[in-house]
């Protein structure tokens, strides 16, 4: 049984079994002793271990790591898509950040094993913003270069840059980066706007999936369906 099919139990399908024909949510299997709910979804007693031991295996750096590896690779591939459309079409879409989210935030519910949570909430939003600023770079860097070299040519007996000027040149561009979105005030509005729904975009997708399960029961019993929420 893959990982998709044994952690698909946190999306509610609020049903209730028939008392005579229970099959498993998971692997489709009928179930003739014992089974359990969680999310509205019934599950039989292998499947429910299945789950129980994914959510409860790996190391929390390790889920971490590969939280930040995916969703950083999901904000290169969703940046390098908007910066193309600009570069090639000279098309400025910003909806495209909103795929950036959805690039973003499913890499890092992956790479975290589906555990979801504030921790991995913030990370999500922290590289979905990131990969949308970093769209602005190359241009914010060419006009610092430009301003350093002019500056160079202006004195008397210019030196050539250290790796102090270097550094000093990423930090401030990646200052600027992360400022552009509201440089331009309220002409930028909308393009803000649409920011923020990559980021709650991301947010969302990193939502905690508490599983309660109930149970067990037997197929002969008619299992109490969920209690409607709110």
């Amino acid at each position: 049984m893959s990982d998709k099919e044994s952690l698909q139990f946190d999306r509610a399908e609020y049903s209730e079994p028939k008392a005579s024909t229970v099959s498993c949510s998971s692997c489709g299997n009928a179930i003739t002793g014992a089974y359990w709910e969680a999310g509205g979804r019934v599950a039989c007693e292998r499947c429910r271990t299945a789950v129980m031991l994914s959510q409860s295996q790996g190391s929390g750096i390790g889920r971490f790591f590969m939280a930040t590896l995916l969703g950083t690779a999901g904000g290169a591939l969703g940046a390098g898509l908007w910066y193309a459309v600009r570069a090639f079409l000279h098309l400025e879409i910003g909806l495209i950040a909103i795929v950036v989210g959805f690039l973003v935030g499913g890499g890092v519910r992956m790479g975290s094993k589906r555990r979801g949570g504030l921790l991995y909430q913030c990370l999500a939003v922290l590289l979905t913003y990131t990969a949308i600023a970093s769209t602005a770079l190359p241009e914010i860097v060419a006009a610092l270069r430009q301003g350093l070299e002019q500056s160079r040519a202006a004195q008397p007996a210019p030196e050539a840059p250290g790796l102090l000027s270097y550094l000093v040149l990423a930090a401030v561009a990646l200052a600027f980066a992360y400022a552009a979105p509201f440089l331009e005030g309220s002409s930028n509005i909308i393009g803000i706007l649409i920011i923020g729904i990559a980021l709650w975009e991301a947010w969302k997708i990193n939502k905690r999936a508490d599983l309660e399960w109930s149970g067990p029961y037997r197929v002969s019993e008619r299992a109490p369906g969920p209690a409607p929420s709110g």
